[in-house]
């Protein structure tokens, strides 16, 4: 009889783990405004790969591989908060999410960058959870991982100093119905055990 390959099982549930991650890329056909802000009622949302983003004065850009040289430029579309704004964003139907990381920059389209993104999570139960990183350049991202943002339903991200502007891309985030690493593991564990005690067996008969 074949013997089980336990380590092949386990290595094939692991990749499982991260399966329902999804990066947000900000890919739209054409250059697109939400909101005016000049009238600043809070309620022009822009969505993108099930997330709605909103900013706190109602403007704010998804741009197709910006070219001109105040945005910063990694080639791809990007969110751009060119006013000194905050964007929040939420699951599109209501539900909870991890927050596992970004891309980030400067943004000097409408006035001058920021010095710094202040990242606010909100987590379902209450509470919060807070970072502010610093931002290196105007002109190119930077990519940053974030610890601790699981179980929100609702980020916010501020750029804090200068004038206020920023952009971000490739949002990496999980739908926290995705059971966390430890549950997962946990539940790999519990059913590997009966492998292993199955496989004693076959090798004591």
């Amino acid at each position: 009889m074949k013997k089980l390959n336990l380590s092949v099982l386990v290595a094939a549930l692991a990749l499982g783990l991260n399966a329902h991650a999804t990066v947000l890329t900000f890919e739209p056909s054409s250059n697109t405004i939400f909101g005016n802000e000049n009238v600043g009622d809070g309620l022009a949302v822009g969505s993108w790969g099930g997330y709605d983003f909103t900013s706190s004065g109602d403007h704010f850009h998804f741009i197709n591989s910006p070219s001109f040289s105040t945005l910063p430029n990694n080639g791809t579309g990007i969110l751009s908060e060119d006013r000194n704004y905050s964007i929040s964003m939420v699951e599109g139907l209501g539900g909870s999410f991890d927050l596992l990381g970004l891309d980030m920059a400067g943004n000097n389209d409408n006035g001058s960058a920021a010095l710094s993104l202040l990242i606010t999570g909100y987590f379902t139960g209450g509470g919060t959870i807070s970072t502010s990183i610093t931002l290196l350049s105007a002109a190119s991202f930077q990519s940053e991982l974030l610890a601790g943002f699981s179980g929100l339903d609702k980020v916010t991200f501020d750029g804090i100093g200068g004038g206020g502007g920023f952009a971000l891309d490739n949002i990496n985030v999980v739908p926290a119905s995705v059971p966390e690493t430890s549950s997962m593991l946990m539940l790999i564990g519990m059913g590997v055990l009966p492998l292993i005690a199955a496989r004693k067996r076959l090798k004591n008969a």
